[in-house]
């Protein structure tokens, strides 16, 4: 048989449960509310300069510390920082499992005040101080679990867990936290485990009467029944940390597979995403009514039943994506990372995802400007732009230092430096992307906006011109239109008549309709006649 401890190490970082929202009042700390970019960037830096430290010749852990419990604090939800933060501690004392052998004379009575009043925020520092001593602290471990449960980090909650039974395998109350824990979350295999090493070690104890009814459990979940009912009386005496009262939770674990109707109340349902396929097959009276489930709750009972599948995660991201619904999607990919262990590429995925939702934010607002026009609106919609650009400039910035190759990235790194202002930067990363081929004719353009706005007029008509030429073997044509005019445009004000007159005359015999072209070449024809 598995043992409790393999089984934690198998289930942290790979949980995928809905996290409802923490309970109201001013120390709680909202989970879903998505981190501003310029505090998210500080946390990464924080937590790079955190992984600098603690991976040196000569490491040192408790500049590293201060930098990972930081990133905690924070974002306390976050699985990285916290394996992270506990791994540096860990390698700090040599995985002696009782940590500094001085613990100085510091009290708890600041830690114990905020268990005792709910303080979620105050648990987590003085938590994160306590644990640089002892990342093995048992009480600790398990008030900060219980701080997790009630603003339901799940993850986070049994990577606590798993230090705090690291210590002593065979603590009965250790066990029976996880165990109960593990419940919560649906989790019936891993919750059994300890169960069974809670009877091996106490004959006495209710481990027997657990197992089956957990296993009874697990089998009506298969069948379709919901998890709320089943865990009815299974984690409800959960046991508090010692000397910290149970942190308030809701009466029933809320759903994170969403409820098949029955048949009556499907057919009056508005439809949306979660909308039955197919009809309801009506039973008996007797029976459970058969409803085929839609693909989004297919998705997320195979992320329930096997959170290590990782494909599961991406597929159910896109398919809230296609339907609009950014925010579900970013929570998903949000347990991706945290599932795959900070895996890059979920964290591109997740990136990716945030600048939807800002883009279609920012769609909602421009389509409130166009309807209303109101001035509030108009400054709404400035402001977004502004977020979203500086929120791609990070995301790009990033990629190009990962992927220095790619001459896609570093022209859309380019053109959000250009959308910036700061054509200095951009230049060289347009020039760079321009011998990329499939980016040539967008690269050159730029490139040549970028050098007109600097006022290398001279260079920026050669670089139209060879957009020119580039959009024209690519068949590109909105960028060799656009190409001709600003060189027709550029080589008026320069005077150069002959070039403007020659890329006016190509646009208008292309598109007549462009832009104000033929009352420019009206105007140069004008001029060639009076010279």
């Amino acid at each position: 048989m598995i043992g409790c401890v393999a089984y934690l190490k198998q289930a942290v970082g790979i949980m995928a449960i809905d996290r409802a929202s923490p309970r109201t009042g001013s120390s709680a700390i909202p989970v879903d509310d998505p981190m501003p970019p310029a505090k998210r960037k500080q946390l990464q830096q924080c937590f790079e300069r955190g992984n600098s430290m603690s991976r040196k010749d000569k490491p040192d852990h408790d500049y590293a510390h201060d930098m990972y419990s930081e990133c905690v604090r924070q974002d306390p939800g976050n699985l990285v920082y916290v394996e992270a933060m506990l791994d540096n501690l860990q390698r700090k004392y040599k995985n002696n499992k009782k940590g500094a052998s001085f613990k100085g004379f510091g009290g708890r009575s600041g830690f114990k005040k905020a268990v005792a009043n709910q303080d979620w925020p105050e648990v987590y520092r003085e938590g994160t101080e306590l644990l640089k001593l002892n990342p093995w602290d048992v009480p600790t471990l398990r008030a900060l679990a219980d701080a997790c449960r009630a603003c339901r980090f799940n993850e986070v909650e049994l990577r606590y867990l798993k230090n705090a039974l690291d210590v002593n395998p065979k603590d009965v109350e250790v066990n029976r936290h996880c165990a109960y824990s593990l419940a919560r979350m649906g989790q019936f295999d891993q919750s059994i485990a300890c169960w069974h090493r809670i009877e091996g070690i106490d004959r006495n104890s209710d481990a027997s009467k657990m197992i089956s009814q957990l296993s009874m459990a697990k089998q009506k979940f298969a069948a379709g029944q919901d998890l709320d009912d089943l865990l009815v009386g299974l984690t409800g005496s959960s046991p508090p940390s010692k000397g910290a009262p149970r942190p308030s939770a809701p009466s029933k674990i809320p759903d994170t597979i969403p409820k098949v109707p029955d048949a009556a109340s499907a057919s009056a349902a508005p439809p949306d995403d979660n909308a039955a396929v197919g009809s309801a097959n009506v039973t008996t009276s007797t029976e459970r009514p058969k409803v085929e489930m839609t693909p989004r709750q297919s998705l997320e009972l195979a992320i329930r039943q096997d959170p290590t599948l990782l494909e599961n995660y991406v597929a159910l991201s896109e398919l809230l994506v296609a339907a609009g619904k950014f925010r579900d999607a970013q929570s998903v990919m949000e347990k991706a990372l945290a599932a795959s262990g900070g895996d890059i590429k979920f964290r591109e995925k997740l990136e990716d995802v945030m600048i939807l939702r800002q883009r279609a934010d920012l769609a909602i607002a421009e389509k409130q400007v166009a309807t209303g026009n109101h001035e509030e609106a108009r400054e709404l919609v400035k402001r977004l732009k502004e977020e979203l650009n500086r929120s791609e400039l990070d995301l790009y910035s990033q990629r190009v230092e990962r992927y220095p190759n790619d001459a896609g990235l570093k022209l859309e790194l380019g053109m959000r430096l250009k959308r910036a202002a700061n054509y200095e930067a951009a230049i060289p990363l347009l020039e760079a992307a321009r011998l990329g081929p499939d980016q040539q004719p967008t690269a050159l353009l730029e490139l040549g906006e970028c050098q007109q706005y600097m006022k290398q007029y001279g260079r920026a008509v050669r670089t139209y011109q060879e957009t020119i030429k580039a959009a024209r073997g690519a068949g590109d044509l909105p960028r060799h239109k656009l190409a001709l005019y600003r060189l027709g445009v550029l080589a008026t004000a320069l005077k150069e008549e002959k070039v403007a007159l020659s890329a006016l005359s190509a646009l208008v015999e292309m598109d007549p309709q462009f832009r104000d072209a033929a009352d420019r070449l009206d105007k140069l024809k004008q001029i060639e006649q009076n010279q």
